[in-house]
């Protein structure tokens, strides 16, 4: 007789929800109203740079060491801030060059002649609205072996110990002027010349991976010490700097102050 007491107090369950999908939404949401913090950093454009039409006028001759060079390449370019416009045109017969109806603004020109002559130091200049402008451009040769060296502590000091690399490599000028330089391997190298020098390592010795011969080596006098390398027979002087004696003499604008010479060594290494 309780059951039914009891049973009255509990409540159906509520129905299954729905297996039904619900539709899909595809709104893509908006996010015009939402505001970015700035973040720090450079402008870049890609604006070409123009170089014409203007009224202004470049020209110009390009030259070798063995005079006129009908067959270069004369490289303009136009500089705006970080931004170039660039101009390639030929020379001549006669080695002339002209651009007319240019832009004013700050131009950067040199030329070049594959595979064997190139200017390394641009000429750079503004040019006015209503300028011409004449710009010569030397041209210097680069073919065959050349050498280069480091010296270190740079100068050497007198009856101080100093690290000497040499290198030797052949130059040549690629197709956008550049002058390129491929390392001679195996070379034999040897020392030489007609200062006071002490070889205190193998000489004569070859040059490694990187075409460098490198040497211990001691000054043992002050002033110009010519030195230089000979190989396959031909002599390269190596334009090393005058050797010091190590002694610099303080500076003072108090003449009551009296002053000591200092020694001063430097170290360094090298590959």
């Amino acid at each position: 007789m309780l059951l039914p007491a009891c049973a009255s107090k509990y409540h159906a369950l509520p129905p299954p929800p729905s297996t039904i999908p619900l539709p899909s939404v595809t709104t893509t949401p908006d996010y015009s109203g939402i505001q970015l913090h700035a973040v720090a950093g450079r402008a870049t454009t890609s604006t070409t740079i123009p170089i014409q039409p203007g009224k202004a006028t470049l020209n110009g001759n390009v030259s070798g060491p063995d005079g006129i060079e009908p067959n270069a390449v004369v490289h303009i370019e136009r500089l705006v801030g970080n931004a170039v416009g660039a101009m390639d045109i030929p020379t001549n017969p006669d080695g002339t060059w002209s651009l007319p109806n240019v832009i004013g603004g700050r131009y950067r020109v040199r030329a070049w002649r594959t595979p064997d002559l190139s200017l390394t130091e641009p000429a750079i200049f503004f040019l006015g609205g209503n300028e011409s402008k004449s710009v010569n451009l030397p041209l210097s040769k680069y073919d065959g072996r050349s050498v280069s060296a480091a010296i270190a502590p740079r100068p050497a000091i007198i009856g101080q110990p100093a690290n000497l690399v040499v290198r030797l490599e052949v130059q040549s000028v690629d197709q956008q002027g550049i002058v390129q330089g491929t390392p001679v391997v195996g070379a034999t190298m040897q020392l030489s010349g007609s200062g006071d020098w002490r070889v205190r390592s193998e000489n004569p010795t070859l040059t490694d991976s990187d075409g460098q011969a490198s040497y211990a080596v001691t000054c043992n006098s002050s002033g110009t010490q010519p030195l230089g390398v000979t190989v396959d027979g031909q002599y390269y002087d190596l334009k090393l700097p005058d050797c010091s004696s190590g002694f610099v003499e303080p500076t003072t604008t108090d003449p009551s102050v009296r002053t000591t010479p200092t020694t001063r060594r430097t170290t360094s290494t090298t590959r």
